[in-house]
């Protein structure tokens, strides 16, 4: 009766193949814990009756994380793989032959000896990815635990001559998304002038420069010319980012911008924005940074012409993110700069 339970368990093979094992001193650790394992317990009863077998003893096939496995027990130790006075476990991986030409399979692999004593499970592992492949099927660890501390009726492992094994098996999927982050210090295309012509003349509302690429993504300025906001107003002055150019990532931008206003005729420049702060523009929506003039009165050169130059800050980094392989995803500093002339706060109310 004892024998025919351990053969409804294992099926034995005379046929014991030589795989790529964990070696056994290299970052294993073993610790106890109370969850039982999740992919396969093997008990086997009257464990006196096999505890000299020298074969590999093989549990019947099962199925986890979508594929097939079996259990390949040494009770006396895997010799061949410097399992000397040790019992050794592996799991191999059945049924490759539906599996497609060149196939590999990466596995998070845990193993485990019951201790009824203690009522934990002894969990072995080395946190290291298993690759199975064609030419390694069979993974697992010669010394799982030594005779001595397993025959040892104190420690538990053995108890009415009954012992269990487990493992769990979880698959290691490829990287669905990456992100890489580096830093680009002057990016192309990183002057934009805006010249708007009869500032004077402007209506009371907002106008927008036309769109430009810097990186990956399309930028444009606006403002309006009679100033918003009650008593004096003051200038708005905004940074929109849009789109990405054809084939970029769509991904949130991040970096430091600075918007300045230039007084044509003298010194007295407004800096709206320092490179010393970061700004975010997200990915679905603009991003707009405001340059408030209320508290000073630039002098106008003309009514005829307003430039408004935006660029990279050449003293900073720009940081330049991807996600989704080796696409790259370029952000950047932009700064406010060179000749810019507006109305006083007088004439902006009108």
């Amino acid at each position: 009766m004892e024998n025919r339970t351990w053969s409804h368990m294992f099926s034995f093979s005379l046929y014991h193949f030589l795989f790529c094992r964990v070696p056994h001193s290299t970052g294993v650790t073993r610790v106890l814990r109370n969850k039982r394992p999740s992919s396969k317990i093997v008990t086997i009863g009257s464990f006196s009756v096999i505890r000299e077998r020298f074969e590999p003893y093989e549990s019947s096939v099962f199925e986890a994380s979508g594929y097939k496995w079996r259990l390949i027990l040494y009770v006396t130790g895997n010799k061949n793989d410097g399992g000397n006075n040790h019992v050794s476990l592996y799991v191999r991986i059945e049924e490759t032959e539906s599996l497609p030409t060149g196939w590999e399979v990466d596995v998070d692999l845990k193993l485990f000896v019951y201790n009824a004593r203690q009522r934990q499970y002894l969990t072995v592992t080395d946190d290291t990815v298993k690759r199975y492949n064609q030419g390694n099927r069979e993974w697992g660890y010669a010394e799982l635990i030594p005779l001595s501390t397993f025959h040892n009726p104190s420690q538990g492992y053995i108890v009415q001559d009954t012992c269990s094994f487990g493992a769990e098996i979880f698959i290691v999927k490829p990287v669905e998304q990456q992100e890489r982050v580096t830093f680009v210090s002057n990016p192309p295309n990183n002057v934009f002038t805006w010249r708007l012509l009869r500032f004077s003349t402007l209506q009371n509302k907002f106008y927008n420069s036309p769109s430009f690429l810097v990186g990956d993504r399309y930028w444009r300025l606006e403002t309006n010319p009679r100033g918003v906001g009650p008593g004096t107003p003051h200038l708005p002055f905004n940074l929109e980012a849009l789109g990405f150019r054809p084939n970029a990532v769509a991904t949130t931008t991040w970096g430091a911008v600075n918007l300045r206003l230039r007084d044509q005729l003298g010194s007295n420049h407004r800096l709206g924005y320092s490179t010393n702060q970061n700004a975010e523009f997200m990915k679905d929506g603009p991003r707009s940074e405001k340059l408030g003039l209320h508290q000073s009165k630039p002098k106008q050169q003309n009514d005829k012409t307003t430039v408004v130059s935006l660029t990279v800050d050449k003293n900073r980094g720009v940081q330049d993110k991807s996600r989704e392989r080796d696409n790259t995803i370029k952000a950047f500093n932009v700064e406010l700069s060179n000749a810019f002339s507006a109305l006083d706060s007088t004439q902006m109310a009108q």
